[in-house]
């Protein structure tokens, strides 16, 4: 849809921590992606997809983009 695009990652490492998981990414230009999961929803794939529409967006400094 209009201003939706989706941001494919490789997962490097996914840190299971009770009922939530982080999915430690890198995209392809090499830029760093922290992905928070419920961990029943954790991918068996090493590469995701991910929707920026549904997504909330911080910078290096914590603050929320969208």
């Amino acid at each position: 849809g209009e201003g939706d695009a989706d941001l494919v990652v490789a997962i490097d490492v996914v840190e299971h921590l009770g009922g939530t998981s982080f999915l430690y990414a890198r995209t392809a230009n090499g830029d760093d992606v922290v992905i928070q999961r419920d961990a029943t929803k954790v991918p068996d794939t090493s590469e995701i997809t991910v929707s920026i529409r549904k997504s909330y967006l911080f910078d290096e400094k914590g603050l929320r983009l969208r």
